[in-house]
């Protein structure tokens, strides 16, 4: 849900860009997006490819798959 707000104000920014009250809410979503993505990561692993690399080597398939719980 975070993640489909950043990019549908980033895409009203495109085309808006001179509005401020809009780019304050975007960098609210922003933050709210990371601090989620960071928690779900703590504890369930890499949430994006871009994710796994992280910690200077691939960890993507380190993880469970959703469906087999948490390790």
């Amino acid at each position: 849900m975070l993640s489909f707000c950043v990019v549908d104000m980033q895409l009203y920014l495109d085309t808006h860009p001179d509005d401020e009250e809009a780019f304050c809410y975007f960098k609210e979503v922003v933050d709210m997006y990371e601090k989620a993505k960071q928690k779900f990561e703590e504890n369930f692993g890499p949430l994006t490819a871009a994710s796994a690399a992280m910690h200077g080597q691939w960890t993507w398939s380190d993880m469970p798959l959703p469906w087999e719980g948490v390790r």
